[in-house]
């Protein structure tokens, strides 16, 4: 028997459910968990030479709360990587994973960015890896929110258009 038009879908999943994975991203997240060194060579040579990647310690992601939609998100891969000058600090290494190029993904980045800047009090390097698409092969993202005359803030990550590298390498 058909639904009524006037009857609310029923929601997919609660708002304490993990989100649905895909196979291909489950594959795509174990990759560029055990392939983490190479995407940061690749996408931020500078940053991978201070950083001690063949030690980074992959985290177990952990789900949060998405207020706007009511549900939990969880970012794909998480590390915390020391740095190669001597002192002890951390850094986060967070990546993405993103089928196609989308402007949304720039508040996802974001509210993951910040989610783990105040869980960790470390500094964040957020990576979107988007699988087709983008307008160029790397880009720095800039997310801004702003009030009438100021900004209340302004949030960077690296948006990484994995076939249009390839594209340009071929």
């Amino acid at each position: 028997m058909a639904k009524e038009l006037t009857e609310k879908p029923e929601p997919t999943s609660s708002p304490s459910e993990k989100p649905e994975e895909t196979s291909a991203d489950k594959l795509f997240k174990t990759a560029f968990g055990l392939f983490l060194r190479n995407l940061v060579e690749l996408v931020r040579p500078k940053l991978a030479a201070r950083l001690d990647l063949d030690h980074a310690d992959l985290q177990a992601t952990e789900l949060y709360a998405d207020f706007r939609k009511q549900g939990l998100r969880e970012p794909d891969v998480v590390a915390k990587v020391k740095t190669l000058d001597g002192e002890d600090r951390l850094v986060v290494v967070h990546v993405d994973v993103e089928g196609r190029f989308g402007q949304a993904m720039d508040e996802r980045m974001m509210e993951y960015g910040l989610h783990l800047v105040l869980k960790e009090k470390k500094p964040v390097v957020s990576i979107a890896v988007f699988l087709s698409g983008g307008k160029q092969s790397l880009e720095v993202r800039e997310v801004v929110w702003q009030g009438e005359k100021w900004v209340t803030l302004r949030f960077y990550y690296l948006a990484f258009a994995w076939g249009r590298a390839w594209q340009r390498t071929t």
